[in-house]
């Protein structure tokens, strides 16, 4: 298992995988990435996301990735609510990404 992704459930039929926040460039986001892409194909997971990924990393990953993130989760709630990490809501809505909250109060 790669160090870079975080486990969110233990359920092997129901996990999901995450890149748990962008690496220092966006090789190394990749690179991490094509781990986590392995890892579905493998059938060891049956999603892959990332987390707190803003609109400019996500632009860069996409185009790259054979397969789509299932979701970014990005802190988002009441004192942060705008438009999520420099408007990876927006964007995630536009590409078809789940955008999922996280430390909501």
């Amino acid at each position: 298992m790669h160090p870079l992704w975080h486990r969110l459930q233990p359920s092997a039929r129901q996990r999901r995988e995450v890149l748990h926040g962008p690496c220092a460039t966006a090789e190394l986001n990749l690179v991490a990435w094509k781990c986590l892409e392995d890892a579905q194909r493998r059938g060891d997971t049956r999603a892959i996301g990332v987390s707190n990924f803003d609109e400019p990393t996500l632009a860069s990953l996409l185009p790259q990735a054979h397969i789509r993130p299932a979701m970014n989760q990005c802190s988002f709630g009441v004192g942060n609510h705008l438009n999520g990490p420099s408007g990876s809501l927006k964007y995630c809505q536009e590409n078809n990404i789940t955008f999922q909250a996280d430390h909501t109060l």
